[in-house]
């Protein structure tokens, strides 16, 4: 029998133990990959236990070092989840390019500009495949940035827990138990400006004037941004209305959280997929969010939205699923219908059929061939050419 593919993975999105949106998304692949697969993985860890705090250490890392240990170790192939990758490597390349957010907005990026804005969108020009959460990222990377598209391939991601599965009772009721509200709009993620949490805040103190007092509890860190909103909350008389949890790594207190809201609320200013949308959804709460294209995209008609940056239309769509029955319980049937699409194993799929592919020397599959590989999911079946088979 033959060795199996070895699959090189850049450790630095799975370092440390409070995973961001890309270390979730980057340890839900490995375990999808490790469990169906048939690859055998590498995760290559960087010096810092908790990932590098530096935009330097990040490039020394992912340009020397990183290329260094794929040869030194004999993988096959080096899979990039949520960072650069190497320009010069005689191993093939899988990058992971989750957003053009830094491009498109260079201002969030502060004194990592050309970290960010720059340098990370380009290393997709050197990579072998790249590969996209949704079509809009592939939209705007091949816009962007002088990348060949038939390199591009849409991969949208999966759900943090297996809809198959029983939810924590006991971690259910100790969130409904904590919770300071019967019932409850959810946002969860960073307080930054591009999430507008603010533009939140305004659309229920628009309510609270109209009579209609709305709690929200909002998950996620982002300091200094806490401080501020919770000013803005005060001066605005809704402090009451709101509750401010921390970061929550836990999938199934998580989990808890969305299932017992009303609705989650994600007024995001821009977005490359939004992993909350999926994961509100799955649980059958509905969302509201704004009306961006990757927002439609992922929720389709399971979405109630709201023009972008505008407190007076979110507060309309919030007021309309707080007060009529029937249309959140419709929105709730749609949400469970549109979440069973985003699975791990299909996004692992994806990988592996490029990975083998690419381990194989052959060209890689067209977009409809690719499309078919991730709907059957794991194992890869047999839609390569035969010789990229292992």
């Amino acid at each position: 029998m033959a060795d199996p593919l070895v699959l090189a993975i850049d450790g630095q999105a799975l370092a440390g133990d409070r995973p961001t949106g890309l270390g979730r998304v980057a340890r839900s692949v490995t375990a999808a990959l490790k469990q169906g697969s048939r690859l055998a993985l590498l995760p290559l860890m960087p010096p810092a236990p908790e990932g590098f705090a530096r935009a330097w250490e990040r490039f020394v890392w992912e340009q020397a070092t990183l290329p260094c240990k794929v040869k030194d170790q004999g993988a096959d192939v080096l899979y990039s989840p949520a960072f650069g990758t190497p320009r010069l490597s005689a191993t093939p390349r899988i990058l992971m390019v989750h957003d053009l957010i830094p491009r498109l907005q260079p201002w969030e990026t502060g004194r990592a500009r050309w970290y960010w804005s720059q340098y990370l969108p380009e290393s997709a020009t050197w990579a072998d495949a790249v590969i996209t959460n949704s079509r809009q990222t592939r939209l705007d990377l091949c816009r962007l940035v002088p990348v060949d598209p038939a390199r591009v391939f849409v991969n949208p991601l999966g759900l943090p827990w297996d809809l198959a599965e029983l939810p924590n009772t006991a971690v259910e009721a100790e969130w409904r138990e904590r919770c300071p509200f019967d019932r409850y709009l959810l946002f969860v993620g960073s307080l930054v400006p591009r999430k507008a949490p603010g533009l939140l805040l305004a659309a229920i103190a628009r309510l609270r004037q109209r009579g209609l007092s709305v709690p929200v509890v909002l998950v996620g860190d982002g300091d200094p941004y806490r401080w501020e909103l919770q000013a803005e909350a005060q001066r605005a008389g809704i402090a009451d209305l709101c509750s401010w949890q921390p970061f929550v790594s836990d999938d199934a207190s998580l989990r808890a959280m969305y299932t017992a809201a009303h609705c989650t609320v994600s007024p995001s200013l821009a977005e490359g997929f939004n992993l909350p949308l999926i994961e509100s959804a799955s649980v059958g709460t509905p969302v509201i969010c704004s009306d961006l294209p990757v927002h439609r995209e992922v929720l389709g008609r399971a979405g109630t939205y709201a023009a972008v940056g505008d407190p007076i239309d979110l507060a309309e769509a919030i007021a309309r699923l707080w007060t009529q029955d029937a249309e959140h319980r419709e929105m709730a049937a749609r949400s469970r219908g549109v979440a069973q699409q985003y699975r791990w194993d299909r996004h692992a799929a994806g990988i592996a059929a490029l990975a083998l592919t690419l381990a194989a020397r052959e060209p890689l599959p067209s977009a409809e061939t690719f499309a078919e590989i991730r709907q059957a999911g794991l194992p890869v079946p047999e839609l390569l050419a035969p010789s990229a088979a292992v």
